[in-house]
């Protein structure tokens, strides 16, 4: 830490360095910390450098949003890198603005719709997408160089396929858990897409309690547990400055179990995202992050879980084997540690 740093106003947090990571005993650290010293936590990291873990709601909507520009991706993300390359998840500046305008006319709206064929036909007939001879790349294809194409289809598999298949691993240990919210889903499933013809973008729109109990399951499982920024100015959070240069940690995971802004916060309730409750823009939850860097895939996730459990769910009834609530593997993206055992049963 310099001479200077010294100097600012500094948010509450322990004398000790810490070491901060991507894993378990950094989740127990954070929680900790929050519980100790409050939403806004000062540390000094093991490897010098002068950390922040913001955990306030309104400044972490602050960071990605209105002051984004103020920021970096950094710290934590030399291994992400190492796996995904210069992708659009890690890069920054010019590289991530060249890959954004890439990438984004392949999740517009109309271009998902075109894909819902492929969504339904796989669920219903439980293909794999590969064998699929109509998938079209063609939006992606547009990368002028080998590299930066390769660094994208592999970002689109780690941050597209992966996060939707660990949220609906929740969802049904969830819902084999809670059979008051199997028959809700079951009851709409039943009533707006009663067959395979019926699953229209619109009736996938109209299932609203499927998306209340999917935001709940990203409430409580986000696929990113945690983000990582660095100053790239000086700036400020409340009553404390930032230097430039400074380690911000932010963690979806503790934001979204904090009892100052959810009640029960540990507690599964579909309840608490009714449709008149979405309009709030201070809830804190950002299971796909938030302002320019928000997922491009968010409306192509929910439209792919909710065609899975549609078709599905009233075909099958999952019994849990074991009731233990399963292991975290923190790594990249939220998983469970080992397999979740289930037994399907056909209706």
């Amino acid at each position: 830490m310099t001479d200077t740093q010294l100097h600012y106003r500094r948010p509450p947090g322990p004398d000790q360095p810490v070491t901060l990571g991507l894993d378990a005993e950094t989740l127990a650290r954070l929680q900790s910390l929050q519980r100790e010293y409050g939403d806004v936590v000062s540390l000094n990291q093991a490897n010098g450098r002068l950390a922040y873990f913001v955990n306030d709601a309104v400044e972490v909507r602050k960071i990605p949003t209105r002051r984004h520009a103020r920021y970096e991706k950094e710290p934590g993300f030399e291994r992400v890198k190492m796996l995904l390359g210069n992708g659009l998840i890690v890069s920054d500046g010019d590289v991530w603005r060249r890959s954004r305008t890439m990438i984004q006319p392949a999740f517009s709206r109309q271009n998902v719709h075109r894909l819902m064929a492929v969504m339904v036909e796989c669920c219903d007939r439980r293909a794999f997408l590969s064998r699929d001879s109509t998938r079209d790349l063609s939006v992606v294809m547009k990368a002028r160089h080998l590299r930066e194409l390769l660094d994208e289809l592999m970002t689109l598999i780690v941050a597209g396929f992966e996060t939707s298949a660990n949220t609906l691993n929740w969802v049904w240990y969830l819902v084999a858990k809670h059979p008051g919210v199997e028959a809700r889903l079951i009851d709409e499933a039943q009533r707006v897409v009663p067959n395979v013809s019926a699953l229209t973008a619109e009736n996938l729109g109209a299932m609203e309690y499927t998306q209340q109990v999917l935001e709940e399951v990203l409430r409580l499982y986000p696929p990113v547990w945690l983000l990582t920024r660095r100053s790239l100015t000086d700036d400020d959070l409340k009553d404390f400055d930032v230097p430039a240069g400074t380690d911000i940690y932010l963690a979806p995971f503790v934001l979204h179990r904090t009892d100052n802004y959810w009640t029960e916060p540990d507690k599964f309730d579909p309840e608490r995202f009714l449709p008149s409750d979405r309009p709030k823009k201070n809830r804190p939850f950002f299971p796909f992050s938030l302002g320019p860097r928000r997922c491009l895939g968010e409306f192509f996730s929910f439209l792919e879980m909710k065609v899975h459990l549609g078709l599905l769910l009233p075909r099958f009834r999952m019994s849990l084997v074991e009731g233990a609530e399963p292991e975290l593997e923190l790594a990249i993206n939220l998983r469970v540690a080992d397999d979740i055992h289930v037994r399907p049963e056909i209706r």
